[in-house]
């Protein structure tokens, strides 16, 4: 996936240091689709499924939830996504998954401890 200087951009701050990281192993691994833009790390290679705890118009309601995941030391991300009528969506995931069942659990426990409600996705590739 091409690298988009103009979204990019918006996310400088007060990210700066762990997106141009991101960036730079964007660059590396061209053959991949799902990018995500900011987290703690990306979700193991064998991942396929996540949780999505949200998708937002909005670039700071999606970076208030992220951050707000991220403090309770959740690893999540957001990934950018074209909707049909032309704008970008910023879907919130949580984790990177080997099974749904496992995914599920992580559901479950966001739903208990954190009051979070989501669905689990699976894995873009």
């Amino acid at each position: 996936v091409p690298v988009n200087p103009e979204v990019t951009e918006k996310y400088e701050e007060p990210f700066g240091d762990i997106l141009k990281k991101d960036l730079e192993r964007r660059e590396e691994k061209p053959e991949t689709v799902t990018q995500p833009i900011r987290g703690t790390r990306a979700p193991a290679k064998k991942a396929q499924f996540s949780v999505q705890v949200g998708a937002y118009a909005s670039e700071a309601n999606a970076r208030k939830a992220l951050v707000e995941l991220l403090e309770k030391g959740y690893e999540a991300r957001i990934v950018l996504q074209n909707t049909s009528s032309g704008k970008v969506l910023h879907r919130v995931l949580v984790g990177g998954y080997p099974d749904r069942a496992t995914a599920g659990e992580a559901l479950v426990r966001l739903a208990s401890k954190e009051n979070i409600e989501g669905f689990i996705t699976r894995f873009e590739k």
